[in-house]
């Protein structure tokens, strides 16, 4: 079965599209790759309780214990030591996204500028009592290739 020159050229400009499309996917998704200059997770962590209690650790986002329908805030200050402007972006994973606010998760800060970022952690009044973790995703980017 000989094909026409007509289907034959259709054929070619669609996998041609096809190839085109592709290509700027990956190429796409290389750039915000080759963008990322870190990425640091944090610990976070609140316990939903008939009571309130105080955690001071430092070394993590840990709420304390709520009563449903409270909340607790915990702030922590970003630094750019970088030699450029950067882009941070802040997401949180985990049983504990549903709890949390954050006051800033996408801003760029220039070179020794900081900024002081605010976590909400908010039990809802009909949350069943137990321990909800995750983790706060930090991902610092550079401002020039984005």
């Amino acid at each position: 079965m000989k094909i026409s020159k007509k289907t034959r050229n259709f054929l070619i400009l669609l996998l041609s599209i096809i190839i085109l499309v592709l290509l700027i996917f990956l190429f796409s998704n290389l750039i915000d790759y080759l963008s990322v200059l870190e990425k640091q997770e944090l610990y976070a962590n609140v316990i939903v309780s008939d009571h309130y209690g105080v955690d001071v650790n430092s070394s993590a986002l840990m709420f304390g214990m709520l009563v449903p329908g409270s909340s607790s805030v915990r702030k922590t200050t970003i630094t750019n030591d970088h030699n450029q402007e950067i882009n941070v972006e802040i997401f949180v994973k985990g049983d504990i996204k549903e709890f949390m606010q954050i006051s800033g998760n996408d801003f760029n800060l220039k070179v020794d500028e900081s900024k002081e970022i605010v976590f909400t952690a908010i039990a809802p009044r009909d949350k069943e009592f137990g321990v909800y973790e995750g983790k706060v995703v930090f991902v610092i980017k550079n401002t020039i290739v984005k």
